[in-house]
């Protein structure tokens, strides 16, 4: 995935984070299908992104929106103020909450 507006250091910062590479770190661990794995490892599962029909896969992965919200809104007015600048707390713990989600058991 590649941002259209955003060069670098934000989009090399992302490249190298651990949330452009969460949909590659499932197909590792052989997950990619698991229903259970793909909100937190991909963009917009369940809520019309990733996986919905007519979306492509360019959604693999935790993009920008999963965390700042929707851009659409944001480009067609060019409005900053629509993106979440910086996200909450509950939009983290949307996906960093259960410690123990990974385990082995």
């Amino acid at each position: 995935a590649s941002c259209l507006c955003h060069a670098d250091p934000i989009q090399k910062s992302w490249k190298e984070s651990n949330h452009a590479r969460a949909f590659e770190l499932l197909k590792i661990a052989g997950q990619e299908k698991n229903e259970k794995c793909l909100p937190c490892h991909t963009t917009g599962y369940g809520r019309g992104g990733y996986g919905a029909p007519g979306v492509t896969v360019n959604l693999e992965g935790v993009q920008c929106e999963e965390c700042h919200g929707p851009a659409s809104e944001h480009i067609s007015t060019m409005e900053k103020s629509k993106v979440n600048r910086t996200p909450s707390v509950t939009v983290c713990a949307r996906c960093h909450q259960d410690t123990d989600i990974h385990a082995v058991p």
